[in-house]
């Protein structure tokens, strides 16, 4: 049985070389502030202490828990497992001692599920491939294992937690505490917990929850002043109530060869998470929260249907007015030649040009391009559409002055036409202009009891103008409301592809 000292830097020290250091420091210093117990009974030496430090300067709230000092609370934390300043002895099985087990955790587990300490032999039980749930892990032989887990055991310098669910000789369910040392805090440490996985056919059974739990309690009883880990945006929320707290963003620079990058099954936000430790870690119901991807927005239908109106009104108004002008079309016709129905056909064709832009953005789902080039076009039809109906809104207004050229320019059979349909005759009375004679006009006695056409025209020219730019103001409403659904939708694509890393450590997707 092998005892050891193992102290901040990660060295190794002998019983004998470690008491005297005890003596050496206690000697030439006159302050080595901790307090041992050696056990004569038995060749094992066991101890509670802290490490070796001056006063703090800063301030002590920053790490207080509770009434409870950083001091204290460093104290009060079992000297169990590879933990900082502590003597261990090799008496257990796997990476670590099962004291750092959480008794609540492994309690709540269902029956024939046991949570423990990473082992050798859990190779042959299916370690990596529940790993290959989270990522892509490679073709590990027996050997290699062997060898990174010899390291982890012998030269990880007490910093390896790996925690594993066992059931029925099979790991269902897997994470790690990585306890890095630093020199702020006081030499302090910070658990960082990565690589949380859970067997497909083990999900929905809280397995994951649990495995951060029990991470949480083994960092709090080896000394560290906070847990890091990395989350979804989606699971953001749960994480909080656990007791973590936004704390950052995380970035990744990787070196390997692109081709050989772990490809993460399902693309995930990623937030950097913190937790000052309170005494306990309190197990919870909640189940963590699957990650909800936004609906894609289909402006397919749209964006044809909205063309062919746009293609089909003008060319088919065009082709109507070619044709002689009767009682019922002449008046509508003559407005019609004063809208720019060779803008609104322009216009269409923008929008059938974006239609064709819809069809690579949705079948490429991680792509951006497209969807960028969609909206600037809808973009486009939408400014165009305004330019029309501003056309036509300040042409009401001045209608009466407008419609009084038209009139003048109209021949005799059109003004007779546009007499019988407005009941009117003449444009300001019966004699000015003078009215010509139909069926409305008769002679200068019926004539004269009739208004003149400019009132009726120009309601009618108000009505009609009315409803086209209001119609032109209508759809670029509805430009506006679907280029905000394609920015919510190019964000929602950019913050996926900046994050499509994140299962390699946070393993939301095993939950």
């Amino acid at each position: 049985m092998r005892t050891a000292k193992i102290d901040a830097s990660g060295q190794f020290f002998s019983t004998m070389q470690y008491r005297h250091s005890l003596v050496q420091w206690d000697r030439q210093q006159h302050k080595y502030p901790f307090a041992s117990q050696l056990s004569q009974s038995s060749p094992t030496l066991v101890y509670h202490t802290r490490f070796p430090e001056t006063p703090r300067s800063h301030n002590p709230q920053q790490h207080s828990r509770g009434p409870t000092s950083y001091q204290q609370h460093s104290q009060s934390r079992l000297p169990v497992g590879h933990s900082r300043n502590m003597l261990a002895t090799k008496n257990y099985k796997g990476l670590f001692s099962t004291e750092l087990i959480s008794p609540t955790i492994a309690a709540s587990l269902p029956e024939s599920y046991t949570i423990r300490a990473l082992e050798k032999d859990d190779f042959a039980r299916g370690f990596l491939d529940c790993l290959r749930v989270l990522t892509t892990v490679g073709d590990i032989t027996e050997e290699q294992w062997n060898e990174r887990y010899d390291w982890m055991d012998t030269q990880g310098n007490g910093g390896y937690f790996l925690l594993v669910i066992e059931d029925q000789g099979k790991i269902v369910g897997t994470g790690a505490l990585i306890v890095e040392r630093k020199f702020i805090h006081n030499l302090g440490l910070v658990g960082h917990i990565e690589d949380i996985a859970v067997a497909k056919d083990q999900q929905g059974k809280k397995l994951g929850l649990k495995i951060i739990q029990a991470l949480d309690f083994i960092a709090a009883k080896v000394g560290c002043y906070k847990s890091i880990l990395d989350c979804s945006e989606a699971n953001e929320g749960f994480y909080v109530k656990c007791g973590f707290k936004r704390a950052g963003l995380e970035m990744a620079h990787y070196y390997e060869d692109p081709k050989s990058k772990p490809q993460p099954s399902a693309t995930h936000s990623k937030n950097h998470a913190g937790r000052q430790y309170e005494e306990g870690v309190i197990a919870r119901d909640d189940t963590i929260p699957s990650a909800k991807n936004t609906p894609p927005v289909d402006s397919t239908d749209y964006d044809l249907n909205y063309a062919a109106l746009l293609i089909a009104f003008p060319m088919i108004m065009q082709e109507h007015m070619k044709r002689p002008p009767t009682q019922d079309t002449v008046a509508e016709n003559l407005l019609l030649e004063r809208c720019p129905l060779t803008a609104a056909i322009v216009n269409a064709i923008i929008m059938f040009v974006t239609f064709l832009t819809t069809i690579p953005a949705l079948l490429m789902p991680t792509s951006r391009m497209w969807l960028k080039l969609h909206g600037y076009l809808v973009f486009i039809c939408a400014m165009v559409s305004m330019v029309i109906g501003l056309v036509l809104w300040f042409d009401t207004l001045k209608t009466r002055s407008n419609l009084s050229t038209v009139w003048a320019a109209q021949p005799q059979e059109v003004q007779s036409l546009l007499q019988q349909k407005l009941h009117c005759c003449g444009y300001l009375s019966s004699s000015s202009p003078p009215f010509f004679t139909d069926s409305v006009c008769t002679n200068p006695l019926v004539a004269a009891q009739l208004s003149g056409c400019v009132g009726p025209f120009s309601t009618l020219a108000n009505n009609f103008l009315d409803l086209i730019f209001t119609a032109a103001f209508g759809v670029v409403g509805i430009d506006v409301a679907l280029i905000l659904c394609i920015a919510m939708l190019v964000k929602d694509r950019k913050e996926k592809a900046r994050y499509r890393h994140i299962d390699e450590k946070s393993g939301t997707a095993g939950f």
